[in-house]
C-alpha cells in the first residue's frame, strides 16, 4: 500500500536519500548529507545557505513537497510552490514529480497528484499547473489520467545563469 506524508523541515532529511537515488538513476546503498552535497555539487554549485533556504520556504507554505512510501521506504516525490497571481487568484505549480522506475504505473504519480490538488482545493486555488515534455509518455497519460489537459503550444524557456558545472 502507497502511503503520502508531507515533507516539512523535521523529516526533510528522509527524503535526501530518494533525491540521490533520482540524480544517479540507482538506489543509493548508503545515505549521508556530506555525499550527497558532494555528488550535487558535482554538477551544480549549491550555496551553503541553499538547505536553510529550501527549510524556510518549506516552514512559509510557499513550497509543497508530498513523498510516496512503499514497501516500508519512499519511492518516489512531487514539488509544488503556490504562485499567488497579481489578480488575487491562486494557482500551484508543480515544479517536479519523480517516481522510481520499477515503481512507475502503479498508481503513485496519481497519488502524489491527488495530494497536491487536496492542498490546492484547501486553500481555494484556481487552477494547477505543470509542465511536461512531449516525448514523456508516461507522465503525460498519468497527467492526462489525472484530469490534466494540454492547453496550447506553450514553450518551456530556460536561460542558463552559470550555476552549474559542464560535465561533458
Amino acid at each position: 500500500m502507497t502511503t503520502i506524508e508531507k515533507i516539512t523541515t523535521n523529516n526533510l532529511n528522509g527524503l535526501l536519500p530518494v533525491l540521490q537515488w533520482r540524480l544517479e538513476g540507482k538506489k543509493p546503498s548508503s545515505f549521508s548529507l556530506d555525499g550527497f552535497l558532494q555528488k550535487v555539487n558535482s554538477h551544480y554549485q549549491v550555496h551553503e545557505n541553499h538547505y536553510a533556504l529550501l527549510k524556510s520556504f518549506l516552514d512559509s507554505g510557499f513550497l509543497l513537497i508530498f513523498a510516496a512510501g512503499l514497501e516500508g521506504g519512499l519511492v518516489g516525490y512531487t514539488s509544488c510552490f503556490i504562485q499567488p497571481k497579481p489578480n488575487f487568484l491562486l494557482c500551484y505549480y508543480v515544479d517536479e514529480i519523480w517516481v522510481a522506475e520499477e515503481h512507475r504505473n502503479q498508481g503513485v504519480g496519481s497519488l502524489l497528484l491527488q495530494e497536491v490538488e487536496k492542498a490546492a482545493r484547501a486553500k481555494g486555488a484556481w487552477q494547477i499547473r505543470l509542465y511536461v515534455g512531449k516525448d514523456n509518455e508516461n507522465a503525460l497519460a498519468c497527467y492526462k489520467r489525472n484530469g490534466y489537459a494540454e492547453t496550447g503550444d506553450a514553450l518551456f524557456c530556460t536561460k542558463d545563469i552559470g550555476n552549474h558545472i559542464n560535465c561533458t
